[in-house]
């Protein structure tokens, strides 16, 4: 390949030996074919690596990058660096995407000139799809033209912050220096979220389902995430200090602000997904220290907050309750 692509899909690769074909099927099955596929193989032990440099000996538009175990947030920001397209995207290893998604993508990029153009994005459960309704209120609202991170600041924090469904321009990328965090390996791509959302002039969401990602299972999310909210803590308070030193008082309050309310969110969603009861204990623990940053608000402007009552209401420990001759009791332990 002599000339640049238009777009960069970059892959982190770890131990994804049992969907990964299905992924790079989906890749180079894209409609647009002046892409590169730069897949980072972060230290798998399986036999994804084998997978890769079978792909790369049949296409040149695959890239393969061999590194040390170091983490997703190394992985994809040795992609980045490693990008030569106008455009630049990520798709997760076990993941796939829709074969006319880079084409369609580039095309209403270059015609809305966007920095990041936001794509929907379904998740398979059961073998159900189900597509994410924020980024379809955001259609409603915007439509086919371009607006800005003041006009959707309100809904765009609320975005699920992963590193899917995101179609960035890589000069934006470049000039801001953007890049994962290595600090932490729950919330890294919300950090980045947060910092593209704010670097970009022009933004735009397509009302089309491009990107296919499989949700973990109860019992594996319990058991790799034991540590989540320890982690999901970590990351906020790196995020937060991040952006106050890039931003003016006024707006690093404001985006600070949606930034708890989208965290309370995260919280009680992840905790709503263990069921180990000592996970959840701790889990509670840790979202009661979390709670100093939304009491800095005042009480009026903690009204503002979406999801404030939830995320006290899931601090208490669940209890029992029975009823004996039509009269109701309840007890819970006290943590």
């Amino acid at each position: 390949m002599s000339e640049a692509p238009l777009v960069s899909v970059v892959v982190p690769v770890y131990n994804a030996e049992p969907y990964l074909r299905e992924c790079l099927d989906s890749l180079f099955g894209q409609t647009l074919k002046e892409i590169e596929i730069i897949a980072v193989d972060d230290g798998s032990t399986d036999g994804s690596g084998k997978i890769l440099d079978e792909f790369a000996a049949r296409d040149r538009r695959l890239k393969v990058i061999h590194q040390e175990n170091a983490g997703v947030s190394a992985a994809r920001n040795r992609g980045i660096k490693a990008a030569r397209g106008r455009y630049l995207t990520f798709v997760d290893a076990d993941d796939r995407i829709d074969r006319q998604a880079l084409g369609y993508l580039c095309f209403e990029a270059e015609r809305l000139q966007t920095d990041i153009l936001l794509f929907n994005y379904a998740a398979c459960e059961n073998e159900l799809y189900h597509r994410c309704p924020l980024l379809d209120e955001l259609y409603r609202r915007f439509g086919d033209r371009a607006f800005s991170y003041a006009e959707g600041k309100d809904l765009l924090y609320y975005v699920h912050g992963t590193a899917a469904g995101k179609f960035y321009r890589t000069r934006m990328i470049r000039e801001r220096g953007l890049e994962f965090p290595l600090s932490t390996f729950i919330g890294e791509d919300l950090c980045f979220w947060a910092e593209a959302l704010l670097a970009a002039e022009r933004l735009a969401v397509s009302g089309n389902v491009f990107y296919f990602y499989r949700k973990d299972n109860e019992h594996s999310l319990s058991k790799r995430l034991s540590d989540l909210g320890e982690q999901q803590l970590k990351g906020y308070c790196g995020l937060k200090e991040r952006l106050r030193r890039k931003l003016t008082p006024e707006a690093f309050r404001e985006a600070d602000f949606y930034l708890i309310d989208r965290n309370m969110a995260l919280f009680t969603w992840n905790y709503s997904l263990l069921k180990d009861p000592d996970l959840r204990r701790e889990f509670r623990r840790r979202m009661r220290e979390f709670m100093r940053y939304p009491a800095e608000y005042t009480s009026e402007e903690q009204k503002k907050f979406r999801y404030l009552k939830a995320f006290k209401r899931m601090q208490k420990p669940a209890k029992k309750r029975f009823s004996v001759a039509g009269i109701r009791f309840s007890f819970g332990k006290k943590e």
